[in-house]
């Protein structure tokens, strides 16, 4: 009798690791469904707008994507299921204005991303503010962009930022100090007002490799103490 006991007890339990087994399975495949589906819109809303995604199987090398190859996976599955299943966007760009401002909320859907290049004048303080938290972003380019020192406090939104070209912006001494808490390696301050005021700050910045204040206001002098400062760091002016 005992036995029979034991044995229903067995079975008892073994149904019910199989069903929360099987609800475990479910959410897992849910979140895995939603996450391609979300995926799937942004990458449409971003190429609708003017924009260019590359995947993580196109990036080579750290800041360098190529055409060729395929995605991770069987190919016959992946016709099946969709490439979508087997990628992740790593790289967008947009050159030259978008279409419209549904690729803001499109961007931040896509937390893989690692390269954002926005080499446009449309890029306001108001629509970098906008911009979702990237936790894996590498790369920022806005060349060009209307950001002024108010858009630059929202850089923390980044906090793996490696390298940062914000010439032409309208950044200042001030804004910079926003960018000490990062470690960046490269940073490109060409054209723009920041000036000999900001060497406090850019001496802060212990990781760089490459800093560049070409047309700045920034005075040879100024460039001479940052580079005593930074000796392991190629200044240009």
């Amino acid at each position: 009798m005992n036995n029979i006991a034991a044995k229903r007890r067995w079975v008892q339990f073994s149904l019910r690791g199989m069903l929360a087994g099987m609800t475990i399975l479910s959410l897992a495949l849910g979140l895995v469904v939603n996450r391609v589906a979300k995926q799937r819109r942004a990458v449409a809303a971003i190429v609708q707008t003017g924009g260019t995604v590359f995947y993580d199987w196109n990036e080579t090398a750290p800041r360098a994507v190529s055409t060729v190859g395929n995605p991770a996976g069987p190919a016959w599955l992946r016709k099946l299921l969709g490439d979508d299943y087997f990628q992740r966007p790593v790289w967008i760009s947009y050159f030259g204005n978008a279409k419209n401002e549904g690729w803001v909320q499109a961007v931040g859907d896509l937390p893989s991303t690692k390269y954002l290049l926005l080499a446009r004048g449309d890029i306001t303080d108001e629509i970098f503010a906008r911009l979702a938290p990237l936790p894996n972003l590498q790369e920022l380019q806005l060349e060009g962009a209307a950001v002024t020192d108010q858009g630059f406090k929202h850089i923390g939104k980044f906090p793996r930022l490696r390298w940062l070209n914000a010439s032409g912006t309208e950044v200042s001494d001030l804004g910079l100090s926003t960018l000490a808490a990062l470690n960046l390696e490269e940073l490109s301050l060409r054209d723009t007002g920041v000036s000999d005021a900001a060497a406090p700050v850019l001496a802060t910045m212990k990781h760089l490799q490459k800093l560049d204040l070409r047309r700045s206001a920034v005075t040879e002098a100024g460039a001479e103490r940052l580079r005593r400062a930074l000796p392991n760091c190629k200044v240009t002016r």
